[in-house]
C-alpha cells in the first residue's frame, strides 16, 4: 500500500476520525523520532518546495491553550444542555 492509497482511504474518514487519525499518527511519529532519530530515506517522489506557515489548527491551538477547565468543572453545565435538549 503506498501513500497515496492511505490518503484515498483516509479521505473516506468522518471529521471527527479524521482528526484521531492524525493525533494517533503525531503520537507515533513522535515516538518514533524520540527512540531513534535516523537520516532521511530516499523518495521517489519529488519533494514539494517548502510552504509558507499557516496557522495551527483549531484543535492543536486548544491543546496548547494551557489550564483547561477538568470534566468535574464542566459537568454541571453538561447536564444543564441536555436536560434542555430537544428529544
Amino acid at each position: 500500500m503506498n501513500l497515496h492509497e492511505v490518503l484515498n482511504l483516509a479521505k473516506q474518514l468522518s471529521p471527527v476520525d479524521k482528526v484521531r487519525l492524525m493525533q494517533q499518527m503525531a503520537f507515533e511519529l513522535e515516538n518514533e523520532l524520540r527512540d531513534k532519530p535516523t537520516a532521511p530515506q530516499q523518495h521517489h517522489q519529488p519533494q514539494q518546495p517548502p510552504q509558507p506557515p499557516q496557522e495551527p489548527p483549531q484543535w492543536e491551538m486548544s491543546a496548547n491553550a494551557g489550564n483547561r477547565p477538568s470534566a468535574p468543572d464542566i459537568d454541571p453545565s453538561r447536564w444543564d444542555d441536555w436536560a434542555s435538549f430537544p428529544e
